[in-house]
């Protein structure tokens, strides 16, 4: 079966113990239906899909950057700020810390 592509993850999040107790969910099921000439034969089955995210590729010092328009009172120009950002790697395991810079610059507003 072939999925569509950049369909987000399975997710399942609930915190009982929030007093908002928020909740989300992205849940995926297959349905099958065999009909036969009887209609009380019919047979139907339902599967939950657990979709996962494909690997990403291993990449390391890969920089990122982007410049942003600023704005004050919703429609003065104040000239565009641009921030880039590199890591050592794109992946880390949970016990690694992440080594990055990250720079600023606001010469332009």
């Amino acid at each position: 079966m072939q999925l569509p592509e950049h369909i987000p993850s399975s997710l399942y999040f609930k915190a009982p113990h929030s007093h908002e107790k928020p909740k989300a969910k992205i849940k995926y099921y297959a349905k099958v239906v065999l009909k036969t000439q009887h209609h009380s034969d019919e047979m139907k089955y339902k599967q939950v899909l657990m979709i996962r995210e494909k690997p990403v590729t291993f990449k390391t010092g890969e920089a990122q950057a982007e410049t942003s328009h600023i704005k004050t009172w919703c429609c003065c120009d104040q000239g565009t700020s641009t921030m880039s950002s590199v890591f050592e790697k794109n992946q880390y395991l949970p016990s690694e810390i992440a080594r990055g810079e990250i720079k600023i610059n606001n010469e332009h507003c």
